[in-house]
C-alpha cells in the first residue's frame, strides 16, 4: 500500500513533515503487527537545504554590499548603517508577511 501526504497551499510543509514523523510511532502502534511502515520520499529534505541556502546567500550578499560600500565611500558609518539596515529589511519583511497569515 502507497499512501501519498500533500499539503495545501496554505500550510507549512516543515510542520506537516514533523507532525507525520512524531505521530508515525503512535500509527504503527494501531497496524497490525506484519506491516511495516517505510516513508519512501521525504521533501523536508529539499525544503530544509533550499532554507539553508538562501541563509547562506543572504549572509554573503551582506558581507559583499558592505564590502562595496566600504570600498566605494571609504566610511565606515555608512558600511555599518547597511550592514545593519539590508538584514533588518528582510527581517521586517518576513514578520509583515507572518502577521498576515502567509506561511513561510
Amino acid at each position: 500500500m502507497l499512501l501519498s501526504v500533500l499539503k495545501n497551499g496554505g500550510s507549512s510543509t516543515l510542520e506537516i513533515v514533523n507532525e507525520l514523523r512524531a505521530r508515525l510511532p503512535s500509527i504503527a502502534q494501531t497496524l497490525p503487527k506484519d506491516l511495516i511502515i517505510t516513508p519512501l520520499f521525504d521533501q523536508l529534505v529539499f525544503v530544509t537545504s533550499a532554507i539553508e541556502s538562501v541563509l547562506h546567500d543572504a549572509v554573503i550578499t551582506a558581507i559583499l554590499t558592505a564590502a562595496m560600500i566600504l570600498l566605494f565611500f571609504g566610511n565606515w558609518r555608512s558600511t555599518c548603517i547597511i550592514a545593519v539596515s539590508v538584514p533588518l529589511s528582510i527581517f521586517t519583511s518576513i514578520l509583515a508577511l507572518h502577521a498576515l497569515g502567509q506561511t513561510i
